[in-house]
């Protein structure tokens, strides 16, 4: 049985598949302009959605992970990727 998707995946699964707000949509993209030094600012009022930005863009296998864990909790449709 897969475990529950954290705040953070989430918050990476509905930027990928376009199903995020409006808000959420400027932070991320704030966040894939950030430098480090600016990345850890706004981690000081995002910690969650930067880490899992963080994780998204340095941690290998990480995004395909938290997709096939999608999968498996059906949030995500199967062959979505």
């Amino acid at each position: 049985m897969p475990e529950d998707l954290t705040q953070g995946q989430m918050f990476i699964i509905e930027w990928q598949y376009r199903s995020i707000g409006d808000f959420k949509k400027a932070l991320i993209e704030l966040m894939c302009l950030a430098d480090d030094r600016n990345l850890e600012r706004i981690a000081k009022g995002y910690p969650v959605e930067a880490r899992a930005y963080t994780c998204y863009k340095s941690q290998e296998d990480w995004w395909q992970s938290t997709q096939e864990q999608a999968m498996e909790l059906g949030i995500i449709p199967k062959g979505a990727f």
